[in-house]
């Protein structure tokens, strides 16, 4: 299948620090791919590039063959993010918050009650019940849910998830990988970044293992990602 997005030696630098060290992968549409290794390997760094929030210093980033640039761009050509720490207003209502994220991308307002309506469906009962409540009132998961929904009020064809199980219990981990399922099932290509892998290990079609930021390995055959994310986090 022909790729919808494609990295082409992409670098990134932090000062003196190089990040992310000439990348180059394909994500086909409806791919679930994980991008996995250790803390610091620069998997987030390579998200927000993306996403459109951070600019490499080299490399190209494309979708359909086009080069895209910025997180507007993106955001039309269809690509939401979920970044790590979420960065919802958590003294806003989960509303508010909601449609924040589809005036964030420039949707009319008649769009937005619109979404606004569609994405609350996906939240869990004790979630929409009470779309009034303060964010801060929520749970960690249930944050993370407000978060995957907000990014989801853009209708994009891809969201880019960073660390959706860091410090979750196992029960919301698993409440927050079944939404995800739902969009993955509704044809949103799903791009999971993680440090614990085994979730998204599980429900990836295709693997970037990560180290110092390299590629160690990308491709289809989970076991070979597995041994080269041991072998990662052995080092």
């Amino acid at each position: 299948m022909k790729p919808w997005l494609k990295l082409e030696n992409v670098s990134h630098r932090y000062g003196g620090i190089l990040a992310v060290d000439r990348v180059s992968l394909e994500i086909a549409p409806g791919d679930t791919l994980a991008i996995l290794g250790p803390n610091g390997a620069g998997k987030t760094t390579l998200g927000l590039i993306i996403g459109g929030m951070l600019q490499p210093v080299d490399g190209r980033v494309l979708i359909e063959d086009a080069q895209v640039s910025g997180r507007k761009a993106m955001i039309r050509r269809g690509v939401a993010i979920v970044p790590e720490g979420r960065r919802l207003f958590t003294q806003m209502s989960i509303k508010e918050n909601l449609q924040l994220g589809g005036v964030g991308a420039g949707l009319a307002k008649d769009k937005v009650d619109r979404r606004l309506e569609e994405i609350t469906e996906i939240l869990p009962d004790t979630i929409r019940g009470d779309l009034s409540r303060p964010v801060s009132t929520l749970s960690g998961g249930e944050q993370q849910m407000v978060a995957i929904a907000r990014a989801m009020m853009t209708d994009p064809k891809a969201l880019i998830v960073d660390e959706p199980s860091m410090g979750l219990a196992p029960v919301m981990v698993d409440r927050i990988y079944a939404v995800l399922d739902r969009m993955h099932a509704a044809g949103v290509t799903i791009l999971l970044i993680e440090q614990v892998a085994a979730e998204a290990m599980k429900r990836a079609n295709k693997f970037a293992v990560m180290n110092r930021g390299r590629l160690d390995y990308i491709g289809e055959n989970r076991n070979h990602a597995r041994d080269a994310l041991s072998a990662t986090l052995a080092a």
